[in-house]
C-alpha cells in the first residue's frame, strides 16, 4: 500500500470570465492486488476561497471521495458540499 498526499490551488474559468479560486487537500491510496491489479482509492477537500464576478465573495466546502481499478477500467467520483457568499 502507499500512501500520497496533495495540495493543489485551483482557479475555475466560467464561459463569462468570472473565476473561483480554491485550495485543494488531497490524500490517495494506492493497492496492488495479488493479480497485479492496481486500484487507487482518495479523498479531497476543496475550500472555496472566492472569485470574480458573479462569484466574488464565494466560500464554501466540498467532499470528493473517488477510486480507479486499471485492471477492470473503471472509476468514479461523489462529490457534496455547500457555499455561500460573504456579505
Amino acid at each position: 500500500m502507499r500512501r500520497r498526499r496533495s495540495f493543489l490551488h485551483g482557479v475555475w474559468s466560467l464561459e463569462n470570465g468570472d473565476r473561483i479560486y480554491s485550495r485543494t487537500d488531497i490524500m490517495a491510496r494506492s493497492t496492488v492486488g495479488a493479480d497485479g491489479g492496481r486500484a487507487t482509492s482518495f479523498t479531497a477537500v476543496v475550500k472555496l476561497n472566492g472569485g470574480t464576478g458573479k462569484f466574488k465573495g464565494i466560500r464554501g466546502t466540498l467532499f470528493t471521495t473517488g477510486f480507479s481499478d486499471m485492471k477492470t477500467k473503471t472509476s468514479g467520483t461523489q462529490t457534496e458540499g455547500e457555499n455561500w457568499f460573504d456579505k
